[in-house]
């Protein structure tokens, strides 16, 4: 009879050769994210050398230009407080990337320097594959909701074919892309917006309203004059006044 069971340091000498494996990247030279206890949580590193047998990694941190204090943490960190830095540069590096997933490596740190460059940037919105990341602003941003910006989004909705990552990331592109498919499949369309309270559900609920209303409006009127009058405005009526209620529980 064989048995399928395996000794304890058979099985820890598995895990460690995989936990390896999985910082292969880590090695001297190589740059690195740290995570550490400062509110910035996230400081750029330089791989100075690594330990395998204890999992202790030393690092060179890069100069920071508001916590100096940076240069008074730990040298030495461990493998878990390390993450991989994206070497791969953005087609602009003054908006960073606008869709996330074309990131060549996608982690924590990653995804908060690139929202805070774009959140500096007066770019609260970025795609992360089909979702939409928004940033509260805390202030007006009128450019983003221009006239211009509208019938940027409104003719592409109207279009044959609405293809989301075509589009720069925006709550009207949301919007667009739901009502292309409502029109074009026939088909129920949702919009789910989530976030912590003050994240600015509530607004971006109106933004995305006030567009897709303007939309079937418009739709409306081309609907009758080829005498096929298509009734949108009580399905949003209804919409509307759920709204609220569903807002206060969520």
């Amino acid at each position: 009879m064989r048995s399928n069971s395996q000794s304890p340091g058979l099985v820890k000498k598995t895990t460690t050769r995989r936990f390896e494996s999985s910082f292969l990247w880590a090695q001297p030279g190589s740059s690195c994210w740290v995570e550490t206890p400062i509110k910035e949580k996230f400081f750029k590193a330089t791989i100075i050398s690594r330990n395998d047998e204890t999992s202790k990694i030393i690092v060179k941190y890069d100069p920071h230009p508001i916590f100096a204090s940076v240069q008074t943490l730990s040298k030495e960190v461990d493998f878990l407080q390390i993450l991989r830095f994206n070497e791969q540069q953005a087609l602009n590096p003054l908006i960073g990337f606008e869709d996330m997933v074309n990131m060549d490596v996608l982690n924590e740190a990653e995804v908060i320097q690139n929202l805070k460059l774009r959140y500096n940037g007066d770019m609260i919105f970025t795609y992360i594959g089909p979702t939409l990341l928004v940033i509260n602003p805390y202030k007006p941003i009128l450019s983003d909701f221009s006239p211009e910006n509208y019938k940027l989004y409104s003719e592409q909705a109207n279009s044959k074919l609405f293809i989301l990552k075509e589009n720069p990331p925006h709550v009207f592109a949301i919007g667009a892309k739901a009502f292309n498919q409502l029109i074009n499949t026939s088909r129920d369309q949702a919009i789910v917006i989530s976030g912590e309270s003050g994240a600015g559900k509530t607004e971006n609920t109106k933004f995305a309203m006030r567009f897709i209303t303007s939309l079937s409006s418009e739709f409306n009127e081309e609907s009758k004059t080829h005498g096929h009058p298509i009734k949108f405005f009580r399905i949003f009526k209804d919409f509307c006044k759920k709204m609220h209620p569903l807002k206060k529980k969520y």
